[in-house]
C-alpha cells in the first residue's frame, strides 16, 4: 500500500473531497462551507485565474487535500495577484498509519519531509505552482493546531504587525439559555435584548436617526459598488480588491445561498453594502456572522451592526454576533460601547515573497481583513 499527491484539476474527485472534509471535521463551525459544487465555486474566482485543489490518496480512497483560491490585493495603491490556502487537512486515521506506507513515489532527494508527510507534499507542491503562477501574497488562517506545520516545515512566516481580533456579541438570551431551560423565562430574555438594541437606536446613541440612513434587502448594482470601491479604495496599506466582480463572485454566486446582503441608502444614495449569514443554534436560535462591510465615512458600523441584529430578532432568538475587527481602527472604542468583546488575535500566516515582507511591516491601522476574507465563512 502507498500514498500519492496530485493537483485535481478537472475536479473529478471533488465530491469526494467535500465528502471527506465533511467527515472529518464533523460538527465543527464551519463544516456547512462544504457543500455540492463548493470548489467549483472557489477555485474559479474573479481573477482570471484558476485556483487549485491538491489532494492525498490511499489507493481510491482521499486522506489530505489542499486548495489555494485566487484573490487580487491592493497594496499602497498597486494591485497584485495573490490567493488563500485553504482546506487543508489531513486524516487523523492515515496519521496514525503513517509508518506503515510509503509514499509512490519519493521525489524529493533533499527534503525528507517532503517524502514523508503527505500533507507537507500537498502544501509544498500547491505552494510553489502559486507562485510559479504569480502570485506575490499567499495567507492562510490555520487554526493552533496546524500553524506549527506551516511555520517550522513549510517556511511559512505569522503575519505580527496586525491587530485584526475575533469579536463577540452575546445576548442576554444566550446566557439566560445556559440556565434555564424555560419557555417563558427564554421568551422574556428575547424581549429584553429586542430592548436593549431599540433604546440604543432610538436614542440616537449611534446616529442612525440623525442620518435618515435607510437599511435594504436589496443587491446594490454594478455601477453602485464600482462607484463606492473607487470612492473608499485606499492609496495606502493592504487590503483585497472589492469592485462589483469581487462580491459578486464571493457571496452572490456562492453555491450556499446563505448571505444575506444589506444595502445602505441615505435617500437615493447607494452608500453602503454589508453581508452576514445566520447559522441556526437549536430549534428557534440563531448565531449571526457579520462577514465584510464596505461603507462611505459616514455611516456608523454600530447602528448597521444593532439594525440587522434587531430586525433578526424579531423572527428568532439571537445567541451570539461574531465579526473581525481592526483594533486600531476608528471604529473601535464605539464597538465596544455596542457590547462587542475582544476574543482572539486572528492568526494569519504568509509565504515570504518580497510584498508579503513588505505587508509585514505595515502599521496595523493600515491592514484591511475580514471575517469574510477567509472562504471558510
Amino acid at each position: 500500500m502507498t500514498w500519492k499527491t496530485f493537483f485535481d484539476k478537472e475536479l473529478l474527485y471533488e465530491k469526494k473531497a467535500i465528502e471527506f472534509l465533511k467527515v472529518e471535521f464533523g460538527d465543527q463551525m464551519n463544516v456547512d462551507c462544504w457543500i455540492d459544487n463548493y470548489f467549483s465555486w472557489k477555485l474559479q474566482a474573479e481573477t482570471q485565474k484558476p485556483g487549485y485543489l491538491h489532494l492525498g490518496m490511499i489507493e481510491s480512497k482521499i486522506v489530505s487535500t489542499v486548495s489555494f483560491s485566487p484573490k487580487r490585493i491592493l497594496f499602497n495603491g498597486i494591485e497584485y495577484f495573490g490567493g488563500e490556502l485553504g482546506d487543508s487537512y489531513c486524516s487523523n486515521q492515515f496519521l496514525k498509519m503513517l509508518r506503515k506506507i510509503k509514499p509512490e513515489q519519493e521525489m524529493y532527494t533533499t527534503n525528507s519531509y517532503l517524502n514523508q508527510s503527505i500533507f507537507g507534499r500537498s502544501a509544498y507542491e500547491i505552494t510553489q505552482l502559486a507562485l510559479k503562477e504569480g502570485s506575490q501574497f499567499i495567507y492562510g488562517t490555520p487554526n493552533d493546531t496546524a500553524l506549527p506545520g506551516w511555520i517550522k516545515r513549510l517556511g511559512y512566516i505569522k503575519l505580527e504587525s496586525h491587530e485584526i481580533y475575533l469579536f463577540i456579541r452575546p445576548t442576554i438570551s444566550f446566557f439566560v439559555s445556559k440556565k434555564f431551560n424555560n419557555s417563558i423565562i427564554n421568551s422574556l430574555a428575547s424581549h429584553l435584548d429586542r430592548l436593549t438594541v431599540i433604546l440604543k437606536l432610538r436614542l440616537g446613541y449611534f446616529g442612525i436617526r440623525r442620518q435618515e440612513y435607510s437599511f435594504l434587502n436589496k443587491i446594490p448594482t454594478q455601477i453602485q459598488l464600482d462607484k463606492l470601491w473607487e470612492k473608499t479604495r485606499p492609496q495606502k496599506g493592504f487590503t483585497f480588491i472589492r469592485e462589483y466582480n469581487y462580491w459578486y463572485h464571493r457571496y452572490l454566486s456562492h453555491p450556499s445561498s446563505r448571505y444575506k446582503i444589506i444595502s445602505i441608502m441615505h435617500g437615493e444614495t447607494f452608500c453602503g453594502i454589508l453581508v452576514y449569514y445566520l447559522k441556526r443554534i437549536g430549534i428557534n436560535a440563531c448565531n449571526i456572522y457579520f462577514l465584510e462591510w464596505m461603507l462611505d465615512n459616514s455611516i456608523s458600523i454600530n447602528a448597521m451592526f444593532n439594525k440587522v441584529i434587531l430586525t433578526e430578532m424579531q423572527n428568532s432568538r439571537i445567541y451570539k454576533a461574531f465579526t473581525y475587527l481592526n483594533c486600531q481602527s476608528n471604529y473601535y472604542k464605539s464597538f465596544r460601547n455596542s457590547l462587542f468583546l475582544k476574543r482572539k488575535k486572528v492568526t494569519i500566516i504568509l509565504y515570504p515573497t518580497d510584498i508579503s515582507n513588505s505587508i509585514n511591516q505595515l502599521s496595523p491601522k493600515d491592514f484591511e481583513f475580514y471575517l469574510g476574507s477567509s472562504d471558510a465563512y
